[in-house]
């Protein structure tokens, strides 16, 4: 009997893939001070959870500013900030968005334009969509599939006005086909206005404390939207035999080339979420054996085992890096204007940071005095190979004391002939409280298949009322999947 009860547990092995999140950084907008309000501190232990606490920064959204955002993989807007914080700051952003504050979803001014109107919903019951469109959003649901998103007393609202021409709404009310859900827009997708959406879009028709008390469905939806803007992509794969014999359980998988492989196991299901199950007896880092792997272990002793096998990427490999510790070596540094100004190679140690983030030597803006008006400066590096990169991530620190809006810093990627490429991020100011801080960012595609260089190029207006120590750069790093 007690075979029998393993043989019968083996059938909900599954197969899951998890997500290679490594480096990717989101900015969160909500109310208060801290995530505080509504339902936002769940979704922010529900993105530290899935992207890791290291990559996940809150804000208060009336101390937001437009730009900053660009710093970041992807911006989350929830509804429990008031709207006006949030007007003409993000709606034209490069930076992918998710938002469920619906007062900037629709046609008013400042707003995303994806639809033109919402109703409201607020009842003590189930709230029940269904699937109608098949998406990396909805994968794992069919369509036509009866969902219930959230329990109990709960509020969401659904897009019931002129959807904008590039959008696709992957659900709808169950009981009413016109009430839309998950509206999304794909990059260059028409907005209600005639213009395009420069990065991907997602309207989730949730409010303030929805989140509270969605489904894991609910969750899941939720978590394959963050996935999708910030470009992540799960690739399903199939177990393809369980068997037993000899006291020995095989489990057999689709593999892909370049894939790892762990194999976790739980004897209570509900006790975490599949992916945050131990790993059983040290199978882990299983290299890919394409087109498939088969694993044998001894049958555990339990009547009861549940097991998944988890895909990801290996960590990521560092093709460049640079602490400056050895010199400046060829990074070369140059004026695009006036020359008052200069990046300058030396051991910080006057109005900037005390000391470099790491080691002695690093590059800034003047190194030891405040930058001047009119300047127009770069900072380039080596020539970095990336031609037979598929993906790539830009990491760095940097310490910035930069006046807001009137000066900045930019980071772009030129050819090797110092041809301009594509830009990574634009907009970098700050005003030096944080110290040394890290940023990490994904290459755009434009710099893969091709020899590139880094330029951080820094620029400040006529004016220069305010004294300012300016831009630093060290460890620089680019990292390949």
């Amino acid at each position: 009997m007690k075979t029998q009860l393993q043989i019968a547990c083996l059938a909900t092995i599954v197969a899951t893939a998890s997500l290679s999140a490594q480096n990717t950084k989101i900015l969160f907008i909500g109310g208060q001070v801290g995530p505080t309000q509504g339902a936002d501190a769940t979704v922010m232990t529900y993105l530290e959870d899935r992207y890791g606490a290291a990559n996940i920064t809150y804000k208060q959204a009336g101390a937001t500013l437009a730009g900053e955002e660009r710093a970041f993989d992807a911006l989350i807007i929830s509804s429990t900030p008031n709207s006006g914080d949030m007007r003409n700051k993000f709606h034209n952003s490069s930076t992918p968005v998710l938002n469920w504050e619906e007062a900037i979803a629709d046609n008013g001014g400042g707003e995303f334009r994806i639809t033109g109107g919402r109703t409201k919903d607020n009842v003590a019951t189930d709230h029940v969509i269904s699937i109608v469109e098949e998406h990396q959003i909805t994968a794992g649901f069919a369509i036509g599939q009866e969902v219930t998103i959230s329990t109990g007393q709960t509020e969401v609202w659904w897009s019931t006005g002129q959807q904008a021409p590039g959008s696709l709404s992957l659900a709808t009310e169950l009981e009413d086909s016109n009430r839309l859900f998950m509206t999304i827009v794909e990059t260059d997708g028409e907005l209600n206005d005639g213009t395009l959406a420069r990065a991907r879009r997602v309207m989730m028709g949730m409010t303030d404390s929805t989140f509270n008390l969605f489904t894991d469905d609910g969750k899941l939806l939720f978590g394959q939207s963050v996935d999708w803007i910030l470009g992540l992509s799960v690739d399903r794969f199939q177990l393809t035999e369980v068997s037993l014999n000899a006291g020995m359980l095989s489990i057999s998988w689709e593999s892909q080339l370049g894939k790892i492989y762990n194999l976790r196991s739980e004897t209570d299901p509900a006790a975490s979420e599949p992916a945050s199950w131990p790993i059983f007896s040290g199978k882990m880092g299983i290299s890919a054996n394409p087109p498939e792997n088969t694993l044998t272990i001894p049958l555990p002793a339990e009547s009861d085992r549940l097991f998944v096998i988890e895909e990801f990427d290996p960590p990521p490999v560092s093709i460049y890096s640079e602490d400056f510790e050895m010199g400046q070596g060829s990074w070369e540094a140059g004026p695009a204007g006036a020359v008052r100004s200069f990046w300058e190679f030396d051991t910080p140690s006057g109005v900037g940071p005390s000391g470099a983030n790491s080691g002695s030597n690093c590059f800034g803006t003047n190194i030891d005095a405040n930058y001047t008006d009119n300047a127009s400066i770069w900072l380039r590096s080596p020539v970095i190979d990336l031609t037979a990169a598929a993906g790539a991530t830009l990491n760095f620190f940097q310490f910035t004391d930069i006046e807001f809006v009137f000066d900045s810093g930019t980071v772009n990627v030129l050819a090797a002939d110092n041809s301009f490429l594509a830009e990574v991020v634009t907009g970098i100011d700050g005003d030096g409280l944080d110290g040394w801080k890290m940023f990490s960012k994904k290459m755009p595609t434009a710099a893969l298949g091709n020899m590139i260089k880094l330029e951080f190029l820094f620029t400040s207006d006529e004016l220069n009322d305010f004294p300012h120590a300016g831009w630093y750069i060290d460890d620089v790093e680019v990292t390949v999947p």
